[in-house]
This record gives C-alpha cells, structure tokens and sequence, in this order.
C-alpha cells in the first residue's frame, strides 16, 4: 500500500478520500473530526486535530502480512496551544511550585526525575504542599509524564509528588517510576486530597511504601474529592489500609471509572483498589492475579484476562477518554499514545508517546522504542521486520535492533491518525510493504524525499521478461474450520465453504492473486482468460452479490519460486440442497495468468445440506444385566438430504454413549448400578454432519443382583429370616420374596428384607427360598435355607428368668406369696389326679408342672390359675403331702 494523501477530502464514506498508489485498492476514508488537508514533505498531506479525527483503511489481505513488513510515513507534530498557567520544564520547576501553591501549572514536556535519588541529603524531592502550607492550585499535565521521582521520607506524613491538596485539579499527568516512601498518607500521585479537590485522566506506575494510609496513586481520597478517569499499576506496601488505587476513600469522596493493577501487601486493611471504604465507589476494578487481593464492596475484582477486555468495563467511554487493544494491555488514556500507522499491535503499529518524543514500534506486541528530538519537525520514520529482527529508523538512520516474533493477523482496519489516540500534527507519505527493504532503501528513500526538489528522471525502467504462474495445485475445499475437508461429491452443513489451493512462480519477488470459479453444478463456468480483482469478489462475499462467481485473495510481495503461496477465500451464502462445482486460476500482478484448473471433473463437487434428520422414537432394549443395559437403535428417520449416517444413545440426558454406524444395530451402556432406573434417548445425524435433536425416551432398571446370606433364628413355633439388603429395594415394584416350600406358604412381595414365619411345629425341619426383583417386576434366582424348629417341652418356666409380679393378698394368700394349693389344701388324696390352683401376679403368661425338682420332662403351658393335674411321678407316688 501506497498513501501519497495529497488528494482532496470528499467524505462521501466510501473509502475514496485517500487512494491506493497499488493495485489492492486499499483506499481511506476520513473519519471521526475532520481530516484536513495541509502541505506536506511531498506535495500535499493529510492533518489530524489529536482529538477524534482519522483515516480508515478497510481490513485486506494485502494487509494481513505474516512473514516480512516494513512501514514508512513523514510526521510532523503540531505546536498545539498550551494551558493557562505557568509552563514547567525540569524537575526544579517541579519543586518550585512550593513556593506559590495556588497558582496554575503545566509541563510543557516530559519530566526527568531522576535527579532526585540525591537532593535534599537522601530525602529526595520535598512533595508539593503539606498538612500546614496546602496546595489549592491547578496541574495540567498535558498530556506529559513525570519519570523517577524519589521521595525518601519514613518519618514524615503526607508524601507523594502532591502531599497535600484543597479544592484544586490536577489532570493529565502520568508519574511513572515512582520511588516513593513515606509513615502515613503516602500516595504515587497525591498523599492527601480533600475538599472538592478532583484527579481526572492520570496514572501512576512504580512503589509505593507507608505505614499506615497508602495508595497506589492517591492515599487519602476525603470530603468530597473526586478521581475520576484514572489508573495506577505501582505497588502499595506497608502496615495497615493500603490499596492499589488509593489506602482511604472517605467522608463523601468518589472514585469512578478507575483501576488498578499493582500488588498490594501489608499487616490489614487491605484491598485491590481501596484499603478501607466509606464514600463512593462506581465501575472501577482491580486485577485479582496481580494485586493477591480477591475483596469485594470497594471495587469490583477481575482477572487479568478480564482486564483486558472492554466489555468489562461497565460505562467507560471508550472513544473519547480511554483506549484498550483487546486481549492485549490494558485500559489506556487516549492522551498517552498517538497513533501513527497502526493495525493493532497484535499486527503492526507506529506510535508516539504524547509529547511526541518517543517513537514505538510493535510487531506481534514486541515492543521497540527510539528517541525523537524537535516533534515538530517533519521526520522521515521507518520501521522492518525481516521474519527476525524488528529494527527501527529515523530520517535513515537505524536506532534500534530487536528480535520479532511472527507477525500476528487480526481483523482490524488500518488506520493513520488515529484511533486508540489521536495524533496531534500532519502524515504524509505511508508506504506498507509486504517485504524488509534493506537499509540502502530506507536510505535512499529519505535522501530522496527529504528534498523533493532535488528529484530527476532517468528514462522508463526496463524489466525482465515475466512468466505466468504455474497451474494451481492441491485445490481442497473446505469446511468453516478450515480443517475439515469435504470430499469430492460430498456434503456440508455449512452455508459457506472455504476454496484453497496453491501455486508457484518463477519470477521473485511476485505478487499472485487466486482466482476461484463457481458455478452451480448443472450448470456452466465462464472461465475468463485474464480475470481480474475489480471484476471479482473479495473472501466473503455472499453468492447472490457476486455477479461474477469469481472470488479472489492475493499475496503479500515474495519469492514463490519453490514455497508455493497458498491462498484460501470464503464463499457465502450459498443454498440449501443445492450442488456446486469449482476451478481455479493464478495471475501475477503483471497479469500473467496460468490456466483454470477444475477440482474434480467428477460433479457435484459438493452438495449443500442444513437440514437435520426428523425427530427420532424411543429406544428399545436388548438384554439386561445388573450392571448393563443394551439399547437397541430406534426406528430410522427419514433422511432425504445426505443419508442417514450414525446414531447414538444418551443416559439421564447427560452421558452420551458416542456414535455408532447406522448399521449398527445396538449399543451396551455397562458399568451400571444394580437394580437402578436409567432414561435412554437417541438421535442421529447425516453425512452432512446435521444432527437431530434427542427424541422421545424410555427408560429400563438394571437387574437386581442375585440374594446373599439367607440366614434363620427358630423358636419352638416360629423361624426368622432375613437376608442381605440390595440397592433400592424400597422402589414400588422391586422387594424380597421368602417362601416356606414345605408348607407352601410365603411372605408375599415386601420391602423388608426379613420375614417372620409362625404357627410351625416344634422340632419339625423346613425349607425356605428367597429371591429379589427390581424396579420394572423381573425376578431373580433364588437361594434356599433348611432350618428346624426349636425342641419341644423342657425349660423352666418364663418366671424363673423374668418373673412376674406377687399376686394380689387373698384370705387363702393372706402375705401375697407365690403358692401353689394341692386339693383345696386336704393333706391327704387317694387319687392321682388332683387340682392346682396357683397364684401369681396378673402379668404372668406361661408356665411349667413337672413331677421332678430339675423340669426335666416339664413343657411350658399359657398360665391358668386352676389346672388338674396327673400325679405320674417318676417313680408315680401314689399319694402327695403338702409341704
């Protein structure tokens, strides 16, 4: 790209103010103010009022360059007209200012501090105002900034470049390298403000140290005072309340649209932005990984990534106050840097400091900076990257060398002038190449320019005799991604596709364009023999708006003898079930061109197709385990784009299975829980790559393990059972089943896993069987247990080992004894069956009779107060004394 910007501003937004000297057409338009025209090095030149105004060069791929670039441009500072006040120049003004401090000041120019680190034996600078003599003044700083300033005062309160100010302003200054140490009230900027006093568009960087009340850029912020608009990255260390902006908000004071990043350490109190809060606080931030601070309620805390995104920053005025290059730096004021020449500095961009005196050159944002003296003068400034080193130059001289990285691509306009700050003066003459000129160019080309006059001709230049390029090679048609490759007569779900393809020329350097064909796949090419870029279509270009059919993308300047250039474009727009065919073609600059060479003769080269297969049915089920299901493929849908192509299932819509081949009939999902209910749905996709939507679900319990330890307790008339619990066996329809094989009788389903099983015979052997079933009704194998009953008779009665309560006092029981009365109490019975009556407490249930001290042959009976009795004796006696 050549820009001479000596042609007259027409703002008729169409890219035209400015033409291209080059075939790429890389015209400019006036933006923002008003672009005037002004004279230049060379004939005419464009101005720029350093406050909106810019020249827009729409985004190209002769301007995406990748491998070799240098820029050139004229500059020339405007004079500007200065603030009121007085004008500082040195840092002794700076110090001066202590003897009238409510006048108003200036700087007129970068301030160089370093000095300091020995005035006053040690102590350094003397901060501007303090708690008896305050600074009620004006500071405009205009744009400079104020290097290595040392302040050395432990002792002292109310440290910083301002130590204390009342009702003032001060705007427009950065304090960068600060060295500052202070006891209390210690700030980078300012130690205390108060009283309406207000701090808009500054900044500080560098260290901060107090004891108590510390701040980044101001430490105390009190009685209505104000900043607004400003950042500081310089550190804050010390004892207690201390913030990376500023140590004490206080007493109706506001903080707004600010930042900071610097590291904030000390004994408590602590914040990333403000120490300790009691005023007001609007959209203003700290960087969480750089401070090691994570507070909340007093500045709202992002990581760095964060922090360099503009969305971030909530009603921040990003076209007249601040700057960012996304993902890149951070917030910006738009004063601190003009923008020359500039297409990122992800890219490549030329940039001045605000003062002009300092020129920055970025590749890839490696950073290289070259002094510049008299701003207002017009210089001739270059800058090369050769793939290696990144070097710059000033009115032919080299000033710096530096290792590049690689050139990054962005999206972004060009832009002179402007746009992340706006310079201030008069460009003329922007040339961007797509190669490193040697330093006899560079040279030459300010020997020549900085006295046009001196200028002849020599006769027309001859060149060599030039070939065409070479036939395209390895065309491959893309999807979106640029890596997923659509085979021929193939298809895509995407409405554009990318066309790439490579070619080779002998001549070097050369400048090659692609051209790419298409047509629908019925139908006919045009196949012109010399096409050209003003006939053609840019990448991206929907298919309706270009009339041609042709797309292009062209090269940067370089040697293609045996690297090919490879180039890709974007077609877009293109039709649903359609089908299309391509070719494609090289020609130089010189328009020489090789021939149109076809993809694939074999058509449609590919076909379009976006929509997705119909909704899909339930899956069905194969066999079931405790510990897998198999899912069968659900009826295929119906497919009339590019055929039914895979199929997959889903778990609990979470788990997908992964993709089968539509001919694959099932898929077995293991590794599953016993007896527990799982939901399956599916859906399928086709050779396009669409997908349908999950359809309708079904769902399946795993199968129950089988039953372990089946175990009995048995008593005389009854047997417990119980077995081990399996998982969720309280579900409806799942439980435990015990059955009593021998008497045929059984527990039923039940959801307990122990069953008791009464009214058996004592000393009789049964047999048992036990078996689960899961949440859908299927049962499994049982399990079987024998187990015999307890012995009949024998045993002491109940009341021997819990006895129950003494019976009631009766005339025949007078002392409420336990007793037994043989016969109404006769001493003497001929027969051998006599009547018991017994007494005992009303609780007692159960007891034993037996003719033997030991119970030996006794059986236990229900309690009966009366109970006849054989007297069989062993041996029988055949008569019974009481007693």
């Amino acid at each position: 790209m050549v820009q001479h910007l000596d042609e007259t501003i027409k703002t008729d937004g169409a890219y035209n103010d400015h033409l291209d000297s080059t075939l790429n057409n890389n015209g400019g338009e006036a933006e923002g103010g008003t672009v005037t025209d002004a004279t230049g090095k060379i004939d005419g030149a464009d101005s720029f009022d350093g406050t909106d105004d810019y020249l827009n060069i729409a985004d190209s791929t002769s301007l995406d360059i990748s491998s070799a670039i240098t820029i050139e441009a004229w500059v020339k500072k405007a004079s500007g007209t200065p603030p009121a006040g007085t004008a500082i120049t040195d840092c002794e003004g700076l110090q001066a200012m202590n003897n009238d401090l409510a006048a108003s000041y200036y700087l007129a120019n970068d301030i160089d501090c370093s000095a300091t680190t020995g005035w006053n034996e040690g102590t350094g600078f003397d901060p501007i105002g303090d708690s008896t003599v305050k600074f009620t003044g004006n500071f405009d700083g205009w744009g400079y900034k104020i290097t290595d300033l040392f302040i050395n005062r432990p002792t002292e309160d109310y440290v910083g470049l301002f130590g204390y100010i009342v009702g003032g302003e001060i705007k427009n200054v950065g304090v960068e390298d600060v060295d500052i140490t202070g006891s209390s009230v210690v700030g980078g900027l300012v130690g205390n403000s108060e009283s309406g006093t207000t701090i808009i568009s500054s900044y500080s960087t560098g260290s901060v140290i107090g004891g108590v009340n510390c701040g980044g850029l101001v430490s105390q912020n009190s009685i209505s005072g104000t900043i607004n608009n400003s950042y500081s990255t310089a550190s804050a260390t010390g004892g207690w309340m201390l913030g990376g902006l500023v140590g004490n908000n206080v007493l109706e004071a506001t903080i707004i649209n600010s930042y900071s990043t610097g590291a904030v350490s000390g004994d408590g109190m602590l914040g990333g932005l403000v120490g300790s809060n009691n005023a007001t606080i609007t959209n203003s931030y700290y960087d969480t990984n750089t401070s090691g601070q994570s507070d909340t309620g007093k500045g709202d805390p992002k990581t760095t990534a964060e922090m360099k995104q503009q969305t971030e920053f909530v009603d921040w005025d990003f076209v007249t106050n601040w700057s960012i290059e996304e993902t890149i730096t951070y917030p910006f004021l738009k004063w601190e840097r003009d923008y020359l020449v500039s297409k990122g500095r992800d890219a490549y961009s030329l940039q001045f400091d605000r003062s002009n005196s300092t020129l920055y050159g970025y590749v890839s944002n490696n950073e290289i900076t070259a002094s510049v003296s008299t701003p207002t003068n017009w210089h001739y400034i270059a800058m090369i990257f050769d793939g290696t080193n990144q070097e710059l130059y000033l009115n032919g001289s080299s000033t710096t060398l530096t290792p590049g990285g690689v050139i990054g691509t962005n999206s972004a306009n060009l832009t002179i002038g402007g746009t992340n700050g706006f310079f201030n003066g008069s460009i003329d003459e922007v040339r961007i190449s797509a190669v490193a000129r040697s330093d006899g160019w560079i040279i030459t080309g300010y020997n020549n320019q900085s006295a046009p006059a001196t200028f002849y001709s020599i006769g027309a230049e001859s060149d060599p005799p030039n070939a065409s390029p070479a036939s395209p090679a390895s065309p491959t048609q893309l999807k979106n991604n640029e890596t997923t490759i659509i085979s021929n007569e193939g298809y895509t779900n995407e409405t554009n596709v990318k066309l790439k393809a490579s070619v080779i020329d002998e001549n070097n350097p050369e400048i090659i364009t692609l051209f790419f064909e298409m047509a629908l796949s019925g139908g006919s090419f045009n196949s012109p023999a010399t096409p050209t870029t003003g006939d053609s279509c840019v990448a991206g270009t929907e298919w309706d708006s270009c009339v041609s059919k042709i797309w292009y993308v062209t090269s940067a300047s370089g040697d293609y003898t045996s690297t090919p250039y490879t180039g890709t474009t974007n077609v877009a727009g293109l039709s649903n079930a359609a089908a299309y065919k391509w070719q494609v073609k090289a020609c130089d600059d010189d328009s020489a061109c090789g021939s149109w060479v076809a993809y694939n003769a074999t058509i449609p080269n590919f076909t379009v197709d976006t929509t997705a297969p119909a909704s899909v049915s339930a899956p069905t089920f194969g066999t079931i385990t405790s510990n897998s299901i198999i899912i069968n493929k659900p009826t295929e849908v119906t497919e009339e784009g590019s055929g039914l192509y895979q199929w997959q299932a889903r778990r609990d819509s979470l788990t997908e299975l992964g993709f089968n081949a539509i001919a694959t009939g099932s898929d077995t999902d293991a590794g599953l829980s016993e007896n527990t209910q799982y939901v399956y749905d599916a859906q399928f996709n086709d050779n396009a790559g669409n997908t349908s939507n999950y359809g309708t679900s079904a769902s399946k319990y795993t199968l129950a393990g089988a039953p372990t330890n089946l175990a009995g307790a048995a008593e005389q008339t009854s047997i417990a059972l119980s077995v081990d619990a399996f998982p969720n066996h309280t579900s409806d329809s799942s439980g435990y089943y015990f059955a009593n094989t021998t008497n045929s009788t059984n527990s039923g389903w039940i959801q307990t896993n122990s069953w008791q099983d009464t009214g058996l015979t004592c000393n009789t052997s049964y047999s048992y069987t036990v078996k689960y079933r899961n949440g859908d009704g299927i049962e499994t194998e049982t399990i079987s247990l024998n187990k015999t009953t307890a012995a009949c008779g024998g045993g002491t009665p109940p009341s021997f080992q819990n006895p129950p309560s003494q019976p009631e006092p009766t005339p025949e029981n007078p002392n409420n004894n336990f007793s037994i009365i043989i016969n109404n109490d006769d001493e003497y019975t001929n027969s051998k069956t006599v009547t018991l009556k017994l007494n005992a407490g009303l609780d007692t249930e159960r007891m034993a009779i037996s003719n033997t001290e030991d119970f030996k042959y006794a059986s236990q009976i229900p309690y009966q107060k009366e109970y006849q009795w054989d007297l069989l004796g062993n041996p029988p006696s055949p008569l019974l004394q009481r007693g």
